[in-house]
């Protein structure tokens, strides 16, 4: 898909800039969420990619005892998904690097924050980025069964005030890492301003726009 930096300002409240916008997101050093939503610039809305989403975790999950991980519903989950990874991978899943391909195409189930569907949103209404068919549609595709949405709580809204003032993230970013923090979750995640905050444990990867152009390997 395409994030559009020619847009108008975002309007979201106070300290929060929109996603892609030419406010600085998540610190003045990088802004990294946008760059992660601006693979290509052919100008051309992206297309959902058929079976981005995979079918629920069984029960038996073979998980070793006391591995720390989260039961939702039934289903064991260990990962959470920032929202760019979570985007990429359902929209242009080549400009992720294989290992992160092959962790979110897995059959385990998966995290994701309702706040990112907030996100989202407001880069969709913002046109920071351009999908083929409506939102509803992608968020329908995207929320497939191998993602469980993880709802804010009142321990993951204290924890958002407790990761310090000196976190360099927005309520987006501080939300999304109190709850990997709060749920005992690994964040996928191509912030490096996240990992290196060590406020959860993160499965880190650097993004790279070039892999936009390339076929995807198998190689890690």
């Amino acid at each position: 898909f395409v994030c559009h930096e020619d847009g108008h300002a975002s309007s979201l409240a106070p300290g929060c800039a929109g996603p892609g916008c030419r406010g600085e997101r998540r610190g003045d050093s990088r802004h990294s969420l946008r760059k992660a939503l601006r693979p290509d610039r052919s100008g051309e809305a992206a297309a959902v990619v058929p079976g981005s989403g995979q079918t629920p975790w069984p029960q038996e999950t073979g998980v070793p005892r006391g591995h720390p991980i989260l039961r939702v519903e039934g289903f064991a989950v260990r990962y959470l998904l920032d929202t760019a990874p979570w985007i990429n991978g359902v929209t242009v899943p080549h400009v992720l690097p294989a290992r992160i391909r092959r962790l979110m195409a897995s059959m385990e189930t998966k995290g994701l924050c309702s706040i990112s569907l907030l996100e989202t949103a407001i880069l969709y209404r913002l046109r920071r980025f351009d999908i083929e068919g409506a939102l509803a549609e992608f968020l329908a595709a995207g929320l497939s069964g191998d993602l469980q949405v993880l709802e804010l709580t009142p321990a993951i809204a204290v924890k958002t005030n407790e990761l310090g003032e000196d976190f360099p993230g927005d309520p987006f970013d501080r939300t999304i890492v109190a709850t990997a923090a709060v749920l005992n979750l690994k964040l996928i995640t191509a912030d490096p301003a996240i990992r290196d905050a060590r406020k959860c444990e993160v499965e880190y990867y650097p993004f790279k726009p070039s892999r936009s152009g390339t076929v995807p390997r198998a190689s890690p």
